[in-house]
């Protein structure tokens, strides 16, 4: 789903994708769900469980229990649907405005989630179904343009609409400066159907921003559009760049990065090639997905690889930090050209 789910912020102790019981779950970890949903002051001002976070604890219940079911990708997309079917039938009124924001903003995720499945037959069919009967009566309920959300952890989703009325979810992430100030890392932009459509990288050397603008439902970049340090700006055409200018605006080709990880010594180069960041380590899975292509080559973006391991302790994270707590990898200042 080009990276949607790794975008999407957390709420309480069960909403977000990979987040449950109140901590990031490892690769494979399955909740013991020991906390309960995280309580919060409604709009009376009374403590209670927090109605979306209730919603999100059935959800990973759900999710949980189908794991090893010969049908467990099916029993999911249905606890999906439950979670839809739940938010649907809130009581809006009895939620506080970031309750509300983030109710309406994870039924926008949950929607664009299931209208990327791509698998024929029935009963996907019927499951995308439901979720667009259940979403127009949320949107009845609840108009999410204009809202946003923002997490602790610097992820953050709001939702918009185009002058024909079409949504977008736009995720972003952020980092948090010695400062103590907040800066942007890269933000996405996804319509209903889970197709991503543009990305921003905010971290290439010389600019403010780097924006590719795809095709929705395909991973070819059409445009670039940079806007650099000195207040200039330009729109370029991907494909008429070389590898090497490609990289100086932060997008990296799979060749290349497979190139410098053998380069550097470190282990893992020819299943990196064929198999990508997965092959590497399990916790690298979630990176594939944010993969694109120029001229029929696979890419990246800079700031889209984070927590990368590369076997033996080395690698890197959006910070840069490597085998050692707060120093910098080889593999990432060869990249970054550091």
């Amino acid at each position: 789903m080009s990276g949607l789910e790794l975008l999407v912020p957390i709420f309480g102790n069960y909403c977000g994708p990979g987040w449950s019981d109140g901590h990031r779950l490892d690769p494979g970890e399955i909740p013991t769900f020991t906390h309960p949903p995280k309580e919060l002051l409604g709009p009376d001002g009374v403590l209670r469980p927090s109605p979306p976070d209730v919603l999100c604890l059935a959800h990973d219940q759900a999710y949980a229990a189908a794991v090893g079911s010969p049908n467990e990708y099916q029993l999911q997309l249905q606890a999906d649907i439950n979670l839809l079917n739940g938010i649907a039938a809130m009581d809006w009124s009895g939620l506080s405005a970031l309750e509300s924001a983030y109710s309406g903003l994870m039924a926008v995720a949950f929607v664009a989630k299931i209208g990327a499945v791509d698998i024929p037959g029935t009963i996907y069919e019927n499951i995308k179904s439901a979720a667009i009967s259940t979403w127009d009566g949320i949107k009845n309920a609840f108009n999410p343009v204009g809202q946003s959300y923002a997490d602790a952890n610097g992820n953050s989703f709001s939702c918009s609409a185009d002058a024909t009325g079409n949504l977008a979810l736009n995720c972003s992430t952020s980092s948090l400066n010695p400062n103590g100030t907040r800066v942007p890392i890269e933000s996405s932009t996804f319509n209903l159907n889970g197709q991503l459509f543009k990305r921003t990288n905010y971290d290439a050397p010389g600019t403010v921003s780097v924006t590719a603008d795809f095709t929705p439902g395909q991973s070819q970049v059409e445009s670039l559009n940079v806007i650099y340090d000195n207040g200039t700006s330009c729109t370029l055409d991907p494909p008429a760049l070389t590898e090497a200018e490609l990289a100086g605006y932060g997008l990296y080709s799979m060749d290349g990065i497979g190139g410098r990880i053998g380069q550097l010594g470190l282990p893992g180069s020819g299943a990196f090639m064929s198999g990508g960041f997965a092959a590497l380590s399990p916790a690298n899975a979630k990176l594939d997905q944010n993969a694109f292509t120029i001229g029929g080559q696979s890419y990246v973006m800079g700031n889209s690889l984070t927590d990368f391991a590369a076997g033996a302790g080395q690698g890197w994270n959006s910070q840069g930090s490597g085998a050692t707590p707060g120093a910098y990898s080889p593999l990432y200042l060869s990249l970054r050209g550091g």
